[in-house]
C-alpha cells in the first residue's frame, strides 16, 4: 500500500514530478484522487486533465486531445483535419466534445474573490433628464463639540493656546472638504453637458474630453482635477466605470473628431460581427472603419488598438 503526499495546486494539477516518489506511485496517486475527485483532478498537465475526462475507448477525442492540441490553439484546421483524417462535421463534433471537459479540475481557491464597490457619483435619468448626485452619505462627518470649545476660556493659557491651535485644524479640515466636494461638482457638471450621448447610449458615444478641457472650463489647475476624479468610481444609466474613463484622448479624422475609447469599442463591435469563418486582417478593419464610420486610421493603430482590447489576430480569431 502506498502512502504518500500527492500536492496540488489550486486548479487541482499535481507538479510533474515529486521529488520523493516514483512516477508509478504517482501516477497510482492519481488514480486513486481520481476515483473520489472530480475528472481531470490530479493532472500533471493540461493534456492528461482532458484524457482522464475521457472514455478510454474515446479514439477520435483522444488523438484530438494527444495530437491536435497545438494546432487548434492556432486555428490550422486544414492541418487538423488532415492530420486526424477528419471532415469538418467530424472535426466540429469533436470540437464541441471538447470544449464540454473542463481545464480547471478543481475550482478550490481558484475563483477570485468578488470585490464590491460603492459609487462616489450617481447619473441617473429623471423626466428624460441627466441628474447627479454624490454619493456621500455613508461617509462619517467631522463635528466639534463647542462644548470644548467654550470650555478652554476657562483652561490655563498654555492649554488655551493649545485648543485654539487644533480648532483651526478643525476648521481647515472641513473647509478642505467642502471645497474638494465642490471642486468635484464642478468636473461633474462639465462632464455631464460634455459627455451626454454617452450617458444614453454608452460607450461609442463617448466625446473627446481632456483633463486640461475641463481645468480650463472651470478655472483650475489640470492637476487639480486630476487629484479629484482620481480612484472614483461613478454608476451611470449605461454601466459603472472608473471617473478616469469618461475622459479620453481626441483622434482626429476627416469628417470629425472620435475619443479613442469611442473608436475601441467601435473595432470591437466589428470584430464581434465579423465572419468567424473569415476573421478581418488589421488592414480589413481600418478599411471598414474609413468606409462606415469616416475614421481613418493606420493598420498598425489598429493592431494597436486590438492588442489593448485583449483581442487576437485574424488568424487566432478563425472559427471552423
Amino acid at each position: 500500500m502506498y502512502s504518500f503526499l500527492l500536492q496540488l495546486d489550486n486548479k487541482g494539477y499535481s507538479p510533474a514530478h515529486l521529488s520523493n516518489v516514483a512516477d508509478k506511485q504517482h501516477y497510482y496517486g492519481i488514480q486513486l484522487l481520481q476515483q473520489i475527485g472530480p475528472p481531470g483532478i490530479g493532472a500533471r498537465n493540461l493534456q492528461e486533465c482532458l484524457l482522464l475526462q475521457i472514455e478510454e475507448n474515446d479514439y477520435d477525442l483522444q488523438q484530438l486531445i494527444q495530437k491536435g492540441l497545438f494546432l487548434l490553439a492556432e486555428r490550422k484546421f486544414p492541418e487538423l483535419k488532415k492530420s486526424l483524417k477528419l471532415s469538418k462535421e467530424q472535426l466540429l463534433a469533436l470540437i464541441n466534445r471538447l470544449q464540454q471537459l473542463t481545464p480547471i479540475p478543481c475550482a478550490l481557491n481558484s475563483v477570485d474573490n468578488i470585490e464590491y464597490v460603492t459609487p462616489d457619483i450617481v447619473v441617473v435619468i429623471e423626466d428624460g433628464t441627466l441628474q447627479f448626485s454624490l454619493n456621500d452619505r455613508s461617509l462619517p462627518t467631522i463635528q466639534l463639540q463647542n462644548s470644548y470649545k467654550n470650555a478652554a476660556s476657562l483652561l490655563p493659557i498654555v492649554e488655551q493656546t493649545y485648543v485654539k491651535q487644533q480648532y483651526k485644524h478643525y476648521e481647515w479640515l472641513v473647509h478642505s472638504l467642502q471645497r474638494r466636494r465642490q471642486t468635484i461638482i464642478r468636473i461633474m457638471s462639465v462632464v455631464l453637458q460634455h459627455q451626454q450621448q454617452f450617458f444614453y447610449h454608452g460607450l461609442s458615444y463617448l466625446k473627446p474630453l481632456s483633463l486640461r478641457d475641463v481645468a480650463t472650463q472651470i478655472e483650475m489647475h489640470e492637476s487639480t482635477v486630476s487629484r479629484a476624479i482620481r480612484n472614483k468610481i461613478i454608476l451611470t444609466p449605461v454601466g459603472t466605470y472608473l471617473w478616469k474613463d469618461l475622459f479620453s484622448s481626441k483622434i482626429e479624422s476627416t469628417q470629425k473628431e472620435h475619443s479613442q475609447t469611442s473608436i475601441l469599442e467601435t473595432i470591437k463591435k466589428i470584430i464581434t460581427f465579423e465572419n468567424k469563418q473569415k476573421p478581418l486582417s488589421d488592414q480589413k478593419i481600418a478599411e471598414s472603419l474609413a468606409s462606415s464610420f469616416q475614421i481613418h486610421l493606420a493598420r498598425r493603430t489598429i493592431s494597436k488598438y486590438r492588442e489593448e482590447l485583449g483581442i487576437p489576430a485574424a488568424s487566432k480569431r478563425k472559427e471552423l
